[in-house]
């Protein structure tokens, strides 16, 4: 099992946890409103979502654990991926291609090609492209740099704010066993650390 699995199975089972404990808290509201009055059920109130509160944070600790060790594994791979120097021929190369003005779908795709691990040449490349009607969609080491944020950013907004009782669109998609946020955050991270530091994902004719 990979950590990403693991963290994704950590999740599942956060929000199971966080199912039976809501339940058990809404019982216990409901028979201190049944027993208790006044002062003394705010004090009772206050006491069962303390308890709720401290368990849910005691909930929390595997997920941020598993989620310490899949950013630490990633960060750690795409170090290596480290985007490379220019050299003086790429640079020759984007001279030349600015000072002409014209490039072709077919040329451009052999310099994307060529150039892929230069993200500042690519950026060239991509503006040449446009002039001549070609759009050239590419992604590099801050993408995946990008996509290590948005999942630490969004694992910790699920259990900052997970309701059962009202699941958002972008948590139910975050607990799905098959085809959900976690297998497509790991394919994504996965194409930049086999693959290369940049993938060239499409050069398209504008329109």
């Amino acid at each position: 099992m990979t950590n990403l699995s693991l963290l994704k199975q950590q999740v599942q089972i956060y929000s199971e946890k966080v199912n039976a404990l809501t339940e058990i808290t809404e019982n216990a509201l409901k028979k201190a409103n049944e027993t208790f009055k006044g002062d003394l059920y705010l004090e009772k109130s206050k006491e069962i979502n303390t308890q709720y509160r401290n368990t849910k944070d005691e909930y929390k600790v595997c997920v941020l654990e598993a989620l310490s060790e899949v950013v630490s594994e990633f960060k750690e791979k795409l170090e290596g991926k480290s985007t490379a120097t220019c050299t003086s021929e790429a640079m020759n190369d984007i001279t030349v291609l600015q000072l002409i003005g014209i490039i072709n779908e077919s040329e451009l795709k052999v310099y994307a090609e060529k150039y892929k691990e230069y993200p500042m040449i690519l950026s060239y490349l991509k503006q040449i492209g446009e002039q001549n009607g070609y759009y050239l969609d590419y992604k590099n080491i801050d993408d995946a740099n990008k996509i290590i944020e948005s999942l630490e950013m969004k694992t910790k907004d699920l259990l900052e704010n997970y309701a059962p009782s009202n699941v958002s669109y972008d948590h139910r998609v975050m607990l799905l066993d098959e085809g959900g946020y976690y297998d497509m955050i790991e394919k994504s991270l996965n194409d930049f650390i086999e693959d290369t530091v940049v993938i060239v994902t499409k050069i398209s004719v504008i329109k």
